[in-house]
Order: structure tokens, then C-alpha cells, then sequence
């Protein structure tokens, strides 16, 4: 730790941000935080994790630059994602009654997220944590909304809704800090950290969904931690992560991992086909067909096409240049 608390007034709020070779993006991030404007102190705590890019030499400048408000977790050696890495150790700094979270790479847009989120808490003590929703700016420069995956209407998220439906982001997370105590030894079986976190959440009570309200940006570019790894990587540790949540949660929650389960089974068929990995394909498919009959997970429609692409894929050519005959413009 490179500064001494005593110059930080008690927070109200901690914002962790975690960073690793992140300089071209971690100045924003943390000056979309320092322009919050809110009723009581807030701190923020960037755990700066060996980079060799210069964002180390940014975080300092922008500690330099904040003082009293930036606290910077310069450590010693890289820690990593995983394990005891950067993002636990860097929620384990926070101090705050309430923790928010962003990447280095990401960025907020709204200067009253804080205010809005605390307020939210403040009126709902029930929740465990509150979530926004959240836009993507993409290589292009484009900006998209990023569907959440929830039904109409709701405002309040369980385990059941994330198992089936899908986890938040979390950069639009407000928690309450005094509800993680530890992290447990199942935790560090996911690869998605992000999953790990908002499942040992839900566990305590409902998370609140500020709806129609992008207060964040999430940033789509060609070094992702996540995003950056091969196709087949992410979707056999997305298996594998809902199999231990099965271990780990009760059986009233086993059938939605199993639909979700089924899901990710056939996008593994697609991601070996895509790898040219045609025996690991057919043999997933088949697991997968199986499955389905019961969870029907994903369309009729989509599983003919996932069929075709992987067992006739010379047929699905044929088709497609059969179906291009008679498009526009065709008499």
C-alpha cells in the first residue's frame, strides 16, 4: 500500500477498481469515478497489478492528482485474476459500508451513480446489492446496449434469475461490504470471478435492478482478459462453473443450471466446429440432443441449424446458396 489511511476520511462508499495493462483506458475509468458528485466521502482503491505498459506510473500520477480521494494498491508481484489475485485483494481493501467495482478498461457515465445507488440501498435494506443497466462501446466506436437477459418488469434478482437467465455485470454493483466476510474455497473454482461474487450475493438476499438506467460503459476491445481467450476455453469453464454452483447450491436451483447447462453445451458444439475439432463437435452435439429433448434450452430451429452445421455442414452450403437464388432482386 503506497499511502497512509489516516488521509482518507471513513468512506461511506469504496470503489475497487482492479488494473493490469490498462494505460491507454485507466485514466478515464478513475477520473468517471473522481467526478462523482455526492452527499458524504467516498473513496477510490486501485490495485495496480505489475503492469509492464505504464499504467502503474498512470495510477500514481492520478493518486497524485486525487489526494485523500485515490488509493493506490501498488503490489509487489502480479497476483492475477485468479486465486488470492487482484480483485480480492483489492475488494479486501475497501473500507466503505457500500462497494462498487470497475475495470480498468471500463468506465461510468453518470456522475450521480453513487448518490442514486446509495439512496437505492438506504430505501431497501432487504437488498444485498443493487445493479444498473449498462452499454458497450465496441471496437468500432460504437455504442450498444447490453441485454441483461431479464423479463420485463423485474427489480429484483435471485439465484434463481442468474442461474437461468444470466449474471449482471459488475460494474453496475453496489454491496453491501459488511455481507462478504471471506471468499470460500468454491469461489476460486470459477474462472468468472464475476459469477462467483453475484451468486455468494444472492445468497443473502435479492439484488435490486435499477431498470432503464446505463450508467456504465463496458469496453470491447482486443486485450480482454475474458473476451480475449479462445472460444472453446470460455465455454468449457462456463460448464464447468455451473456444475460447481450445482455442488455448491440447493437442489431447487438445479434444474435452471441444467437448462443453462444444455445452452452452453450446444455453444461448445459450435466452438469446436469453428476449431475444426469435428470429433470433440459431434460428441458434444450428441450430449447436447440428449439433453435437449428435456430442457428444450434453446429452438427447434436453432438446433437444425447447429445439426446441419456440424454433421452436414456441405448440405447446409447447399441450402443457404439454393435460398440466396431466390432472394432480392431474384424474378
Amino acid at each position: 500500500m503506497s499511502d497512509a489511511l489516516s488521509i482518507h476520511p471513513a468512506p461511506k462508499v469504496s470503489v475497487a477498481v482492479v488494473t493490469y495493462n490498462h494505460v491507454r483506458f485507466i485514466r478515464q475509468a478513475v477520473e468517471s469515478v473522481a467526478a462523482q458528485q455526492t452527499t458524504f466521502p467516498y473513496e477510490i482503491v486501485v490495485g495496480e497489478d505489475v503492469s509492464n505498459d505504464g499504467t502503474r506510473e498512470a495510477v500514481i500520477e492520478l493518486q497524485q492528482r486525487f489526494p485523500g480521494k485515490v488509493r493506490a494498491l501498488l503490489h509487489e508481484k502480479n497476483l492475477g485474476m485468479r486465486g488470492n489475485g487482484n480483485f480480492v485483494a483489492t475488494l479486501s481493501a475497501c473500507r466503505g459500508e457500500y462497494v462498487c467495482y470497475v475495470e480498468g478498461d471500463d468506465y461510468w457515465v453518470d456522475p450521480g451513480k453513487l448518490q442514486r445507488q446509495v439512496e437505492f440501498m438506504e430505501a431497501n435494506r432487504e437488498c444485498s446489492a443493487c445493479i444498473h443497466d449498462v452499454r458497450m462501446l465496441m471496437l468500432s466506436g460504437e455504442v450498444k446496449d447490453l441485454f441483461l437477459g431479464y423479463a420485463p418488469g423485474t427489480v429484483r434478482i435471485g439465484l434463481t434469475e442468474m442461474f437461468h437467465d444470466g449474471f449482471p455485470h459488475l460494474m453496475t454493483m453496489m454491496y453491501r461490504r459488511a455481507l462478504v466476510t471471506g471468499f470460500p474455497d468454491w469461489f476460486y473454482k470459477l474462472a468468472m470471478g464475476d459469477w462467483a461474487f453475484f451468486a455468494m450475493l444472492a445468497s443473502h438476499g435479492p439484488i435490486g435492478f435499477i431498470r432503464d438506467w446505463p450508467a456504465g460503459m463496458y469496453r470491447i476491445h482486443g486485450t480482454s482478459y475474458w473476451l480475449g481467450r479462445p472460444f472453446v476455453d470460455r465455454s468449457i469453464a462456463e460448464i464447468e462453473a455451473f456444475k460447481t454452483l450445482m455442488e455448491v447450491f440447493g437442489p431447487e436451483y438445479h434444474e435452471c443450471l441444467k437448462w443453462r447447462m444444455n445452452r452452453h453445451e450446444f455453444w461448445l458444439t459450435l466452438a469446436y466446429h469453428e476449431k475444426g475439432e469435428v470429433a470433440n463437435a459431434r460428441a458434444t452435439l450428441r450430449v447436447a440432443l440428449r439433453k435437449w429433448m428435456r430442457y428444450r434450452s434453446i429452438s427447434a430451429r436453432q438446433v437444425a441449424n447447429i445439426v446441419l452445421t456440424v454433421q452436414l455442414p456441405g448440405l447446409l452450403r447447399f441450402f443457404r446458396r439454393v435460398r440466396s437464388w431466390f432472394g432480392p432482386g431474384r424474378p
